[in-house]
């Protein structure tokens, strides 16, 4: 992914932010998360927004209770894609 445009209107997004009165706590976790993604960028290939979401989640410290249901939503999400390719399987068969 190319990060060139985020880096050149990363301070208009801020700016955007400050002037429509978001609180100050959020968009410093925004520009927070900004730079991350593009100090990331330099050392990683991304190929999607999803694959940064995942490598940034996957370094964040959580409590017990949020872990379990991480883990509760990817048994979840992983049941749903074995569901889809099983009724896709049956649609192939069938038509």
């Amino acid at each position: 992914m190319d990060f060139k445009n985020l880096a050149e209107n990363k301070g208009k997004l801020i700016s955007y932010l400050q002037d429509n009165h978001y609180c100050a706590d959020y968009i410093h976790w925004f520009e927070c998360e900004i730079n991350w993604i593009l100090q990331e960028s330099a050392m990683n290939e991304y190929a999607t927004y999803e694959d940064i979401y995942r490598d940034r989640i996957s370094r964040r410290p959580y409590s017990k209770s949020t872990q379990d249901m991480k883990k509760q939503l990817s048994e979840q999400s992983s049941n749903l894609i074995c569901m889809e390719n099983i009724q896709t399987a049956v649609v192939d068969t069938v038509c």
